[in-house]
């Protein structure tokens, strides 16, 4: 099986790369595709023709995206359907990684997966509007949603709260949050 990750340079795309190296693999990232130009999506799927993509590409600096929500509009939303769109040209299955924020994080019980979307942040919305672009492009998609990726050495919350502590910072963290950290191997 012919298999691509889009997003390769990231937490996940770099784990996933590694526990499926004895595949017919392609990782790539940014600048060798671009999701947000059709056009850079198009040329590396007809030139690849995989079977399986891992849409890994996103814009995930939640405090970026509130700054910046037309770049996480671009990036999330339409570079997904981008991806979305080249899969179903070259009939590709996509599985898309997603977002527990695109529900409003108020139901103490947690959500089902098939509950209505929610989002609360530009972050959550864009990526929202990715997972409905998604859907009414694709019927062979798995849409995959996480929170709180961690791998060792990268930028995440983990290793921002440890880096603080051993330069013997004070620690200020939200505490009207529940999450759920996730290693990414």
């Amino acid at each position: 099986m012919k298999i691509l990750i889009i997003g390769g340079l990231g937490q996940l795309g770099g784990a996933l790369e590694a526990a499926l190296r004895d595949y017919d693999l392609t990782s790539m990232d940014l600048p060798e595709i671009d999701i947000t130009d059709q056009q850079s999506v198009d040329s590396e799927m007809e030139r690849l023709r995989p079977q399986l993509v891992l849409h890994c590409a996103a814009y995930t600096d939640v405090d970026g995206c509130a700054r910046k929500p037309d770049i996480a509009y671009r990036v999330n939303a339409l570079g997904s359907l981008h991806v979305a769109q080249a899969c179903k040209q070259y009939n590709a299955i996509m599985v898309h990684l997603s977002t527990n924020e695109v529900f409003s994080g108020d139901d103490p019980a947690g959500y089902e997966e098939w509950r209505s979307l929610s989002p609360q942040n530009a972050y959550g919305r864009s990526k929202a509007a990715g997972e409905i672009f998604v859907r009414r492009t694709l019927e062979r998609v798995f849409i995959v949603r996480t929170a709180w990726l961690y791998a060792a050495g990268g930028k995440n919350f983990i290793h921002s709260i440890l880096n603080k502590a051993r330069q013997g910072h004070e620690l200020s963290v939200v505490v009207d949050e529940i999450g759920n950290p996730t290693y990414v191997a």
